[in-house]
């Protein structure tokens, strides 16, 4: 996760900024990738290995990954789920579960700290 800390305080940044804008109550917490429960690394990992957090939990949540014809170029997707975050992050993973290569689009997933930030 190291080469993700970068985007992850940018991301953070973004999260104060908005916070900023709400109420208590309704504040989304900084991301901390150093809190296990808050990433699971998916990566070259099979199917039957990944088992999602937060399954019924709505919140946002952060997949990280790399581009696939240029592994230098990282970068992560923020979302959000009203249903659960488990079962929003498993529709974008479930695809590739054969390959365990978790990708959308060129976008390969090496590892999302999935977000327990319910309501």
């Amino acid at each position: 996760m190291q080469e993700y800390e970068a985007i992850l305080r940018e991301v953070s940044l973004e999260i104060e900024k908005f916070n900023a804008r709400l109420a208590d109550g309704f504040k989304i917490d900084p991301l901390d990738a150093s809190e296990p429960k808050f990433q699971q690394v998916v990566a070259d990992r099979p199917w039957y290995e990944v088992a999602l957090t937060c399954n019924a939990s709505p919140g946002v949540y952060v997949l990280c990954g790399h581009d696939r014809n240029d592994p230098s170029r990282l970068g992560a997707y923020v979302g959000k789920s009203s249903s659960g975050i488990g079962a929003r992050t498993e529709s974008w993973l479930r695809p590739n579960k054969a390959t365990a290569e978790y990708q959308k689009g060129d976008f390969i997933t090496d590892g999302p700290p999935a977000r327990c930030q319910g309501n």
